[in-house]
């Protein structure tokens, strides 16, 4: 059996990669195939390794491959981990001729290293990791060229949307669901757009102007011979011509498809249009488009008698209301769909609502869990927090300044992922703190200066912190209690407020987490001190964590420790019999 390498940076995976893999695959059955994501020192890349390895992780998961990141000479890393042949993707001739060249200068380094090519297939050749990020930047369509979970971190990174699809039966309540999201956002401070699917398909039938617009509603008079007034399409003729038959409704969808996607992407388009994006349709599972939101899905139900209720004091008849539903899917057959999208693209999550009239939700929970979701980096709590706080100016710039912090290649685990994870504990308790945002602002700061070898970045820190509010009006008071806080990160002293103990054991909650990723953990943090002399760095570290194990119990407030308390002494026990100084 042959161990195979196919190497390359993967800013971000897409379908033409995979395809290759696919066909080495299919070529080589019996081999061991390695997927190792690399770094290239000439490159900028908009995902960190972390990142750009997970995403790889996870749209290969279905694949017999491991995933790897590696960083250095691809020779050394081949020729240390034993493969006998590195495959190469090749899309055009000038990638023939650029990894040729690097063949040739990898076998100065290493005269056994051998490089496979694999030439890719016609319908691939346009497909590339620049061309897809170019497309986004646009807001243009990139699913035939990367998966769902990707386009969404793209999305994310490029463009600052976050999508959400909100659906549900005919008089479930949608429009309640809709309003009250709505207010939760402003409420936090989190910007949002709703985009109506209705409504832009009302402006293609009753209102746009442009050409495509024109076209699209000859075509539809033409093909379900509806009248018109002024070229305009009469929506109730056409409601009763499609939705009681569904192959005029599929003929409707197909006509409809091109116009409705360009008036998404137009509402879409610009940079007021960053935030949480609510894509809400009623029929979001019949037409397909969970797309539009990566899957990530809101389904409002309810009980049959409700909905009746609800469309009779709408004004519809028995009649009316008949046809109404016979013109979308049934519930359940709507989250058959929704969760089939799901599965088959591995990625996104449909959150059920049951909206009927003797159901209470709890609205709190829901957004909650949502926000956890869709902000994958933090930057709709970042931009809520700032407008919830009044500072002054916009969180952009402020916001990427401290993703190129928290991105630095010397970070192991001191990045923005150990931000994001301590962001969802601190909103899970938010309700128990008197002072939740100046909390919240220490925490995105805490760890905002971290030089290696340096003994004084919790220091450095809030200063920055703290500076940093009084430049953006926050007020002297507020300027004062973040500085504190960012200094209770050090855990070289005990905390004078309960604000204070909070933000001190959501930085050490890693020490409770389940012994895989506590492990991971240790390592990484082993990582960030690799410069240190082996010997001595296990000897601090002991004394480190033997200080947390001495205390009667290893987290200050008592909602952390009943929860993470008992994991956390097993794993401090076991990691320091492992150091054994």
């Amino acid at each position: 059996m042959s161990k195979g390498l196919y190497a390359f940076s993967g800013d971000p995976v897409t379908r033409g990669h995979r395809h290759v893999i696919e066909r080495i695959l299919k070529a080589h059955p019996d081999d061991e195939l390695v997927i190792g994501i690399g770094v290239n020192p000439d490159k900028n890349y908009l995902f960190t390794l972390d990142e750009r390895t997970d995403m790889a992780c996870k749209y290969l998961s279905d694949l017999n491959v491991e995933v790897a990141a590696f960083e250095g000479m691809l020779t050394d890393y081949a020729c240390e981990n034993g493969f006998d042949v590195v495959y190469r993707g090749i899309r055009d001739e000038y990638d023939a001729r650029d990894e040729l060249n690097l063949f040739n200068v990898l076998r100065d380094q290493n005269s056994e290293f051998e490089m496979f090519f694999i030439p890719a297939h016609y319908e691939m050749t346009k497909i590339s990791s620049s061309n897809a990020k170019a497309i986004a930047k646009e807001h243009g369509s990139i699913d035939s060229s990367v998966s769902s979970s990707v386009k969404e971190a793209i999305y994310g990174k490029y463009l600052s949307q976050y999508p959400i699809g909100l659906t549900g039966v005919s008089g479930a309540g949608k429009s309640y669901w809709a309003k009250e999201i709505k207010n939760k956002c402003n409420e936090s401070g989190i910007p949002i757009h709703h985009i109506d699917l209705d409504v832009l398909g009302h402006q293609i039938l009753e209102e746009a102007t442009e050409d495509l617009y024109v076209k699209t509603r000859l075509k539809i008079i033409e093909t379900f011979d509806v009248e018109s007034s002024g070229g305009f399409v009469d929506r109730k003729a056409l409601g009763a011509v499609v939705f009681d038959n569904p192959e005029n409704m599929t003929r409707l969808n197909e006509i409809m498809y091109k116009p409705m996607m360009i008036k998404i992407t137009r509402e879409r388009y610009g940079a007021d249009k960053k935030g949480l994006l609510l894509i809400d349709g009623a029929l979001i599972a019949e037409f397909g488009w969970m797309n539009l939101s990566n899957n990530n899905t809101i389904l409002v139900s309810t009980d049959e008698k409700t909905q009746e209720s609800r469309l009779f004091n709408s004004g519809l008849d028995h009649e009316q209301i008949g046809r109404r539903k016979e013109s979308q899917y049934t519930e359940n057959l709507k989250r058959e769909k929704l969760l089939d999208a799901i599965s088959k693209d591995n990625n996104g999550t449909l959150w059920e609502i049951d909206n009927s009239f003797d159901s209470n939700p709890d609205i709190d929970g829901y957004f909650k869990d949502m926000i956890f979701k869709v902000d994958r980096w933090g930057e709709l709590r970042f931009s809520g927090l700032w407008n919830r706080i009044g500072a002054d100016g916009t969180p952009d710039e402020e916001y990427r300044r401290l993703v190129r912090a928290y991105s630095e290649p010397h970070r192991h685990y001191h990045t923005l992922d150990h931000i994001v994870s301590g962001l969802d504990e601190l909103w899970g308790v938010r309700e128990l703190l008197d002072k939740p945002d100046e909390v919240e602002f220490a925490w995105w700061f805490h760890d905002s200066v971290y030089k290696r070898q340096s003994n004084v970045n919790e220091i450095k820190s809030a200063e920055a912190a703290s500076n940093l509010s009084r430049n953006v009006l926050l007020g002297e008071d507020f300027a004062t209690d973040v500085k504190r806080l960012v200094l209770d990160t050090a855990h070289n002293k005990v905390p004078e407020t309960f604000e204070g103990e909070v933000i001190a054991d959501i930085d050490t909650l890693v020490f409770g987490t389940v012994p895989e990723i506590f492990d991971d953990y240790e390592f990484r943090i082993g990582k960030e001190y690799s410069w240190a002399d082996p010997d001595e760095f296990k000897t601090k570290r002991s004394e480190i964590l033997l200080k947390f194990l001495e205390r009667s119990q290893i987290y200050y407030t008592d909602v952390f420790e009943d929860a993470y308390g008992a994991q956390a002494r097993a794993n401090l026990e076991r990691v320091l019999v492992k150091l054994d100084v």
